[in-house]
């Protein structure tokens, strides 16, 4: 996600904090998904379920991205 990140300009520092943010972003939608004793993830849509599943993709296409074709 870094290199991916370097390459329309981003400075070194900010291609380095993005990897860390979106991959923090995870974590932080699968805790509080995974907080209340019902699962939540079955029944409904929140927020935190929409964040989880977009931050995933967002993960998964920039380590998808710089791969060779």
């Amino acid at each position: 996600m870094r290199q991916l990140a370097l390459q329309p300009g981003e400075d070194l520092l900010a291609a380095t904090l993005i990897p860390l943010v979106v991959d923090g972003t995870i974590v932080a939608a699968r805790v509080d998904v995974a907080a209340p004793c019902e699962p939540v993830w079955l029944t409904r849509w929140t927020p935190a379920v929409a964040l989880l599943v977009l931050s995933s993709l967002a993960s998964l296409g920039a380590n998808i991205a710089p791969s060779p074709h």
